[in-house]
């Protein structure tokens, strides 16, 4: 284990996906009557689906869904080179507020290609991006969109990383090509002086190192934001997870196992997941048949334990689940969920046997899983026992889900 002063880019991706819904089949309307679940579509966009088949998907445009996934935020240009960023109700497409900003400006993500990463994760922050070689600038606005949106702008490229409002530290990413593809340095911006930190934030045990180098994979973070996990790739040194502390920018090198190297398509699988309790971090990968299993407290392996591996590597990474009570994590396979026990890190039986899963949800609670298949199907299934209580067809590569009652 490293300890290391940084704070680090990630959050994993996203895939493209679902074009489009049919009817359900199954169960009676009852087993899932109340909740709907949120496909990420092909562009970013999101399709609202109704399980019980009582009300035709909707669509809905790209944009950062909030914690719980009640508001959508989205940016969208206007003419006269504004941008227009808007608040929507997710359950009735009501924009309940917006405001309009001069300039060009994205929501960012921190993986290229994924989904946005904009929101502070205690939710009080919107963060919007525009950045060049030259100039980089980024727009800080409250999530109630009533007040103007601070603006810090910077020489050079950079990108956003992380943000902790209540410490008043925004972290950003500068490349350093000299160093070689891929490589770059963690700077911090001091909101409440208004300037960034001279030198590169770096520990001491690694002053011969001045920049960086690995792709973000996949990202959890406690509830508060006080901690953010990050899982990089990385061809030479293999995998590893890096804990940051939002508040003070000190941050954790955690090295998995010399089992977890693998080619980068493999290294692509992994996906992050805490526990409801926030003190166990596990890290699963289905195609190499891992998973490890991290003190979130004290930053250490505590063990790990295998999978039957195997099946094409996707595009993006698993998305696992862990129980409401902590007692089963929930792993999407090719051969379906694998289920083990959190206490021994022993596999069961899978749920959905033969059927190869690339993303999970759970409704409030866990009592319902919905898996969105390689095959194009999302369905909805009993957590205890794995009963199928509905399939829907979909169209294209599956994507993540999300559910909540309606």
């Amino acid at each position: 284990m490293r300890r290391l002063s940084i704070p680090l880019l990630a959050i994993a991706a996203l895939s493209a996906a679902a074009a489009g819904c049919g009817t359900t089949s199954g169960a009676p309307e009852a087993a899932t009557a109340g909740d709907t679940v949120y496909l990420r579509a092909a562009g970013g966009r999101l399709l609202a689906v109704d399980p019980a088949g009582r009300h035709a998907a909707r669509s809905l445009p790209a944009g950062q869904p909030s914690r719980g996934w009640r508001t959508l935020y989205t940016a969208t240009p206007t003419a006269g080179g504004a941008t227009r960023v808007a608040a929507v109700e997710l359950g009735g497409g009501r924009t309940v507020a917006s405001r309009l900003v001069p300039g060009r400006w994205s929501l960012p993500s921190t993986v290229a290609g994924a989904a946005p990463d904009a929101l502070s994760p205690d939710g009080t922050t919107l963060v919007l991006a525009r950045t060049g070689r030259a100039h980089s600038s980024f727009a800080l606005l409250g999530a109630d969109l009533r007040a103007r949106p601070r603006v810090v702008s910077l020489r050079g490229a950079f990108a956003y990383d992380a943000i902790a409002p209540a410490a008043g530290l925004l972290y950003l990413i500068e490349e350093r090509p000299g160093d070689g593809p891929g490589h770059y340095s963690v700077r911090a911006f001091d909101l409440v002086k208004g300037r960034l930190r001279p030198g590169v934030i770096i520990a001491k045990s690694e002053v011969d190192e001045p920049s960086m180098s690995g792709e973000p994979t996949s990202r959890a973070a406690t509830a508060d934001g006080s901690w953010v996990f990050t899982l990089y790739r990385n061809a030479v040194k293999g995998p590893f997870v890096h804990a940051l502390g939002a508040a003070t920018g000190i941050a954790i090198c955690i090295d998995l196992p010399r089992a977890a190297r693998s080619p980068d398509a493999a290294a692509r699988a992994w996906g992050l997941v805490l526990s409801p309790a926030e003190d166990v971090l596990y890290a699963a990968n289905p195609v190499l048949g891992l998973i490890v299993e991290i003190d979130a407290g004290s930053q250490q392996v505590r063990r790990t334990a295998r999978l039957p591996g195997g099946g094409t590597p996707g595009s993006g990474p698993v998305r696992p689940l862990v129980s409401a009570d902590g007692s089963r994590l929930y792993v999407p396979s090719a051969r379906g969920v694998e289920v083990l026990d959190t206490a021994t890190l022993a596999a069961g039986r899978p749920l959905l046997a033969g059927t190869g899963v690339r993303a999970l949800a759970a409704t409030p609670g866990g009592r319902r899983l919905y898996a969105a298949t390689a095959r194009g199907e999302l369905i909805a299934l009993q957590a205890r026992g794995g009963r199928v209580l509905a399939r829907l067809r979909t169209a294209g590569e599956p994507a993540a889900v999300v559910a909540r009652p309606g």
